[in-house]
């Protein structure tokens, strides 16, 4: 929870995979998830309901295999650093 947002986790947690750092500078936060496989599933869950609601096998492909943040159809661009079709 390094990049946390949640004030609890801000400036916690900076071990990675090894706690040991955070326990022994007292920076460690447990994680207290809701629904642990909601977090895990849920970009995936929203990439295949995007791919299927696409017109056509192109499009579908694309929301799997293009670029992050591609849409479709024309609206409010993607987030920083994805890039659109030209």
């Amino acid at each position: 929870m390094h990049h946390g947002s949640n004030p609890s986790y801000i400036d916690r947690n900076h071990g990675g995979t090894l706690i040991i750092w955070d326990k022994l500078f007292g920076t460690f936060e447990p994680e207290n998830p809701a629904d642990p496989v909601r977090i895990a599933f849920h970009e995936w869950v929203d990439l295949f309901r995007d791919a299927w609601r696409a017109p056509g096998w192109t499009n579908k492909l694309r929301y799997v295999f293009g670029n992050p943040g591609w849409r479709h159809e024309p609206g409010p661009g993607p987030t920083f650093g994805a890039r659109q079709p030209t």
